[in-house]
């Protein structure tokens, strides 16, 4: 798989995957329940689950094929917040909650826009 394909499907796909199936509107604990599991469990397999940082730490070969591209510089940033957002879920308020997600949806986002940048 190339580089830009393997990141948008193990970062992009999954950043946000329970994310989806909640209703408009969900409750905090709805909320929390699918942010624990698409950052907390980005990937899940028989060896067990990964977080997202350690999802993002296994494609280092992936980001150095892809280069200097400015959305890679973005979402190592968005990924790194994010990490620090992860323990505090658990007990964290509706808003943080909710930014913590928009922060995941910026991800996908990121992962979508690899590599369509001129220049």
């Amino acid at each position: 798989m190339a580089p830009i394909a393997r990141i948008r499907h193990d970062i992009g796909k999954y950043v946000t995957l329970q994310q989806r199936f909640l209703a408009d509107d969900p409750s905090a604990e709805d909320l929390r329940e699918a942010l624990i599991a698409d950052l907390g469990a980005t990937r899940r397999g028989p060896a067990g689950a990964q977080s997202i940082a350690e999802v993002w730490s296994g494609l280092a070969d992936e980001r150095d094929a892809v280069g200097s591209d400015p959305v890679l510089v973005r979402l190592d940033g968005l990924i790194a917040e994010l990490t620090t957002c992860l323990p505090a879920l658990p007990h964290a308020g509706p808003n943080e909650l909710r930014r913590v997600a928009s922060l995941a949806r910026e991800v996908a986002a990121a992962c979508r826009a690899l590599g369509h940048n001129p220049g």
